[in-house]
């Protein structure tokens, strides 16, 4: 899953979502390091991204992509899923508009700059002003997110060809978010009070 959908999964303690949010740039048992629900949440971010990796809708989802980007296509595909979430939003979250959780996000996570991993420091401003978050509901911005991640991995330069393909696609995506996302509401639930018994 990708940023938005790792997000919501933590909502609303605002300390487990931004742990979740920086869960990739926390290295073993450095999460540690964190204190209190900021630990917590990149220990969530750990479980969400093994509970999908090995889930069969995940992989069936993957198949679509693998042709053209390899082993990139999980990356890819947690794109796709965080823009099937964004055009989606009031059915995974009916109190709370898109534009209002991405601003909660960003006033949240410049609130912990301090403590924030360097990397995650350094493209802050530009997800914020780009308002990052909001733009996976854009077909127009999803193709310019995919343009940015063939820049900055070696990924074949096929970013319209992503979007035509989770347009293609599109009911079938839906369809797979649909049947992971509660399942991954419980395995979160379960996460957090292993974590919270544990520590």
């Amino acid at each position: 899953m990708n940023y938005l959908a790792h997000l919501l999964l933590s909502n609303p303690d605002e300390d487990e979502m931004t742990g979740n949010f920086i869960g990739d740039y926390v290295k073993g048992r450095n999460y540690t390091n964190y204190p209190g629900a900021l630990a917590r949440g990149i220990f969530l971010h750990r479980t969400i991204d093994n509970f999908v990796d090995h889930h069969d809708v995940y992989h069936n989802m993957m198949v679509k992509f693998r042709p053209v980007y390899g082993l990139y296509a999980n990356a890819i595909t947690d794109i796709a899923l965080d823009h099937i979430l964004a055009v989606n939003w009031n059915e995974y979250c009916p109190n709370e508009t898109l534009e209002g959780f991405s601003n909660k996000v960003y006033n949240g996570l410049n609130h912990r700059f301090d403590i924030l991993p360097a990397k995650v420091q350094g493209f802050l401003h530009i997800l914020i002003s780009h308002r990052r978050l909001q733009s996976y509901a854009s077909i127009t911005s999803l193709e310019e997110v995919f343009e940015i991640l063939t820049l900055r991995r070696n990924l074949p330069d096929e970013a319209a060809g992503a979007v035509k393909i989770i347009q293609k696609n599109l009911c079938f995506f839906e369809t797979g978010l649909a049947t992971l996302w509660p399942e991954l509401q419980v395995k979160v639930g379960e996460a957090r009070r292993l974590y919270l018994l544990e520590h």
